[in-house]
């Protein structure tokens, strides 16, 4: 297998509506589908199948920052939580609800011109990144709790650009970049961090989905210790079954990687985890060290959320050197999500 990925295509959608399903580098600044697709499906059901969400994550070897926000059309939910990885100590951990339009909003940008944001009355999350800017600003404001960050993509590895969905009659967008570098400050009391050493990621996703879907998703940002970026996406359920997420980042590269398995106790999410490839490029432990849980059960809408952040450890190789690195307390996240909605 090669583990070289495409240059994406000009459009996520071809000349006749036809989603070009792919795993690509290189990202997209504007996601929104502005051709109909080429399967049958009514209006109203395309948009009440489309939902999409704005992740960011910021860690060190010392701790973790968890911050999304999904609009899922008809409603939506906002969460941060934040982790002292030497500790184990889980330092915030909050989610609202929200509603699209009026106090959430996630829009159809990935890059330049990203924007997304929920607020409330003492509480702000807004992540943006204005036109013709290479960098994203991240300001998080809410109950004791401050962080503002610039999240830098100068000089980051290429952005992982996937085409997907469950089949042929869904349609996804996912847009992944990691190892940004990072500016700014985080405070919580009269405790303040200088984020100057921690790494950066985006995960933003947008598309009409499928009423259930459940996945596992496995992710990690660090350096190893002659100072190299090192990161990973690991995916399982979700765009074509997972396959098309799966990449290896180190310094400035980035690598296609085959099927991700993941292995824990689904009644035990703080015990030990384990994640490898089929390749054998990646192998590792996963150490919980805090988590973020929500489990809501409407009947109509259901959702079970558990996003488990720690350390990992164990080995990846390097695909085109064959180098094999021993990692030690990489910084990352474990997730298993179950929706109906």
């Amino acid at each position: 297998m090669s583990n070289k990925l495409k240059p994406r295509p000009e459009f996520i959608l071809g000349p006749q509506g036809n989603a070009q399903k792919g795993a690509y580098t290189g990202g997209f600044d504007h996601a929104l589908i502005t051709k109909p697709l080429s399967f049958s499906m009514s209006g109203i059901k395309q948009a009440l199948g489309h939902k999409s969400w704005f992740f960011i994550g910021i860690g060190s070897e010392d701790f973790f920052v968890s911050c999304a926000i999904a609009d899922v059309g008809y409603a939506g939910n906002a969460f941060i939580t934040v982790v002292d990885l030497k500790n184990g100590k889980t330092l915030k951990d909050v989610s609202f609800i929200g509603m699209p339009k009026l106090n959430l909003h996630v829009n159809d940008y990935p890059g330049e011109g990203a924007r997304a944001f929920f607020k409330r009355p003492g509480s702000k999350i807004e992540i943006q990144r204005v036109k013709g800017s290479s960098f994203y600003q991240v300001d998080l404001n809410l109950m004791g709790f401050k962080l503002s960050a610039t999240l830098e993509t100068s000089g980051a590895p290429d952005t992982l650009a996937v085409i997907g969905g469950q089949n042929e009659h869904q349609f996804a967008f996912t847009q992944k970049s990691n190892l940004l570098s990072v500016k700014g400050e985080m405070k919580l009391g009269k405790k303040k961090w200088d984020l100057e050493n921690a790494l950066g990621s985006i995960d933003y996703s947008s598309g009409i989905y499928p009423r259930i879907i459940h996945w596992y998703w496995g992710f990690a940002q660090g350096r190893l210790p002659d100072g190299r970026g090192i990161g990973f996406n690991l995916a399982k359920g979700n765009n074509l079954g997972g396959q098309l997420e799966n990449v290896l980042w180190i310094k400035d590269k980035m690598y296609a990687l085959t099927e991700a398995d993941f292995i824990f106790e689904k009644k035990n999410l703080m015990s030990e985890w384990k994640m490898k490839t089929a390749d054998g490029l990646i192998d590792l432990r996963f150490t919980p060290k805090g988590i973020h849980q929500e489990h809501k059960d409407l009947k109509i809408v259901k959702s079970e959320f558990s996003q488990v952040i720690g350390v990992f450890d164990g080995m990846i190789k390097d695909p085109e050197t064959k180098e094999i690195f021993q990692i030690s307390g990489l910084p990352g996240i474990g997730e298993d999500q179950y929706i109906k909605w």
